[in-house]
This record gives structure tokens, sequence and C-alpha cells, in this order.
């Protein structure tokens, strides 16, 4: 007897977490970045790609997006095309992308270096509120002009060396 009496509450318990496992779910909005690092330079602009691959049996829905970037001023997220291009819903197995998400400008004072930032859209998934955050990095590399001196110093040591051989030669 005390073995049903064991038996009665794990299956109940079973049933229960089986009944219970789709409403909880630790899936977030399928969405992700093509690239998570660009590169650009001082003055110019990156675009950022992703794709909504929804795999999932739940109607994917974007309503919003937000972007903090607190690294520089000179660093700036434009999320034109996020609001312009990409669909409202995505149906249950269906995908979209890669198609630019948003745009990051760069400064022409901004110093080289890595900047990062993150780009949250929310959503729901299904009926549940959901976002995705996700992360990136831009890199600004630093120009790498080659110093005028050395150019400047061949350049007058050879043009010496020609006024030198005439003049020997003129001389001579």
């Amino acid at each position: 007897m005390n073995a049903g009496k064991t038996r009665l509450p794990i299956l109940l318990t079973l049933l229960l977490l089986t009944l219970a496992a789709p409403l909880l779910r630790a899936d977030s909005l399928p969405i992700t970045l093509a690239n998570n690092t660009l590169t650009g330079v001082a003055g110019s602009s990156v675009t950022f790609q992703a794709t909504a691959d929804n795999s999932l049996n739940s109607q994917i829905l974007s309503i919003g997006s937000d972007f903090p970037f607190t690294n520089s001023p000179l660093i700036t997220i434009d999320d034109t095309p996020f609001l312009l291009s990409w669909p409202f819903t995505v149906a249950a197995g269906g995908m979209f992308g890669p198609a630019d998400l948003f745009i990051v400008n760069i400064a022409p004072g901004a110093t080289p270096g890595l900047y990062t930032g993150t780009f949250t859209i929310d959503g729901s998934l299904g009926t549940a509120p959901e976002s995705v955050v996700l992360n990136f990095t831009v890199d600004v590399p630093s120009n790498s002009v080659p110093e005028p001196r050395t150019l400047t110093m061949l350049l007058l040591g050879a043009a010496l060396a020609g006024v030198l051989s005439l003049l020997k030669l003129r001389f001579a």
C-alpha cells in the first residue's frame, strides 16, 4: 500500500509539469544579427543586418525598439530600417531577412576604439510579451597615414644627390 501512495504524488507532479511546460517556455524572439561587430572609420556609417527565423509554433510580433548607447555622443543609432522595412509580424514557421535593422553613424570627431551598444526589440511570442537584446560592437580604427617626413626626406636626398652629380659633371 505504501508503494501506491508514493506513486500517486509523483504521477500527479509529472502530469502537472507536462501540462505546464508550454506556459513555462524560455523562448525569446528569434532575431539574430548577421554580424555583431562591424568596422567603420570616423565620418562614416555602418549598417547592421538581422534575421527573424521563426521556427517556433507561435507568431512573433515586433512592436518597438530601444537602443541605449552610452559610450560616446559621437556614435549614434538610426533605427529607420527597422521601422520602415521590418514586418510587424512573422508567422509561425516563417522567416524574414537578412535585412537592414539599424545604422550606426560615426561622427568625424570620433576617437579610435571599440564602441559597444545594445539594440532591444520589444514584442511578443504568441501572447507572451518578449524582448530580444542584440549586443553589438563598432570598431573605429585609427587612421594609419604614413609619416610624410620619411617620403619627404627620401625625395630631398634623391634631389640633392642629383644636383651634386650635375655640379660634379659641370666642374670636372
